[in-house]
């Protein structure tokens, strides 16, 4: 499971100086599993993939668009789409994402026309979809990416509130009856939602189909 912080940099947001022998919540094991879980969230409620990954193969089904997503990808060594070998920028584009963060989240095939011009699919002839000139779609599967995923270095954004939301994990037992939680001097503190920092970021960062079209 990818780890986006560390135990102390999630002590130092949350102004944990000393550790209570009583509440060991703040011990590098408990909070350790909350980065985890906090990491894995962000990951997973974004869509984008922050974990380095060199060399590894993801498979996805475009179901015959013009555009899919894509979490998060670095370089692409090689491309299939139904077996046969795409090319960068003949057969496919990548796109990056808004923040120019020197990784791709999505990929855009031939820009021509719909599924009933020959040029939109590289093995059109192959498959003999002169025949079928009104089939869209795609098998389920059709196009592998071989490549390296993911960050070198981490967003100060994403380290930032990893931090907030492995913290508010941490804290979050005072709350679980009420949705409260009460400081020592009697402050009631509202957790019944999510930092405000984490909502903006997913809101900020996901990634999903923008553009309509079939390839």
């Amino acid at each position: 499971m990818p780890a986006f912080t560390n135990a102390s940099n999630v002590r130092a947001y949350a102004g944990v100086m000393a550790i209570n022998a009583q509440d060991d919540r703040w011990n590098a094991g408990p909070l350790g599993s909350n980065i985890r879980a906090a990491s894995a969230f962000l990951e997973k409620r974004t869509g984008r993939q922050f974990e380095l990954q060199l060399a590894t193969t993801k498979t996805f089904t475009t179901n015959g668009e013009a555009f899919i997503s894509l979490p998060g990808l670095r370089s692409a060594s090689s491309a299939t789409r139904n077996a046969s070998t795409i090319t960068a920028d003949t057969d496919y584009w990548l796109i990056p994402d808004n923040q120019q963060t020197g990784v791709y989240i999505g990929m855009q095939f031939r820009p021509f026309g719909h599924a009933a011009d020959y040029r939109s699919r590289a093995d059109w002839f192959d498959r003999n979809l002169d025949r079928y000139r009104g089939l869209v779609g795609s098998e389920p599967n059709d196009l592998t990416i071989t490549g390296d995923w993911g960050y070198v270095d981490y967003p100060e954004e994403l380290v930032h509130v990893t931090n907030v939301l492995a913290a508010w994990f941490t804290r979050r037992p005072d709350s679980l009856l009420g949705g409260v939680s009460v400081t020592a001097g009697g402050t009631e503190v509202d957790m019944g939602a999510l930092p405000a920092e984490v909502r903006l970021f997913i809101d900020g960062w996901k990634i999903g189909n923008q553009i309509v079209g079939v390839g």
